[in-house]
């Protein structure tokens, strides 16, 4: 392998939506998203290329904890969040390229360059009992803050997203949302 890390560029876009198409669900994820991404300087995005070929990517953004606790409605986070968040937001890697620590890498990089002014949180689905996140929230020594049952179950009805979990047969989406947080290290 030959792999290098860099910053999204508007055309990778396709690309980009053709990788998410494949782990997460036709249209899960689409060019205004990473338009959005590419233009917002809150948000930060890597993809990763063994040679020329696309093979994963990360999105990241900061926030605040007054966001986090509107979004969920939930005052008790403001007791435990630090002020000043990032919020992984989305990984893909590749099914060939998966388990050899390229999301891992991406986390790390992350983690170590802004840990002294910022706690991290990860919004993880959990499904029949699986949670997606889970090892890698665990590897960073993220801890499961709450679980948020209908989270995503109104934003699938409110926004017509398509749950990229939920089988065919099943009417409505049945994920909840895991919370992980790692606290800032001052």
């Amino acid at each position: 392998m030959n792999l290098t890390t860099v910053k999204i560029k508007k055309e990778w876009t396709n690309d980009l939506v053709l990788l998410s198409d494949e782990f997460l669900g036709k249209g899960y994820l689409t060019a205004s998203y990473f338009n959005k991404v590419i233009a917002n300087k809150r948000y930060d995005g890597y993809c990763v290329f063994d040679r020329e070929k696309l093979i994963a990517f990360f999105v990241c953004y900061k926030t605040d904890n007054r966001k986090i606790v509107n979004n969920l409605k939930d005052e008790s986070l403001a007791l435990i969040l630090d002020a000043n968040i990032i919020c992984i937001d989305t990984m893909v890697v590749s099914l060939e390229y998966r388990k050899q620590g390229i999301g891992k890498s991406l986390i790390n990089s992350v983690i170590k360059t802004n840990r002294a002014n910022y706690g991290f949180i990860i919004h993880a689905w959990k499904y029949n009992g699986s949670i997606n996140m889970a090892g890698i929230a665990n590897y960073f020594s993220f801890f499961l803050v709450k679980e948020y049952p209908d989270l995503w179950k109104n934003d699938c009805q409110d926004n017509n997203f398509i749950c990229f979990v939920k089988k065919e047969e099943e009417i409505e989406c049945r994920c909840s949302c895991a919370l992980f947080y790692l606290k800032q290290e001052k």
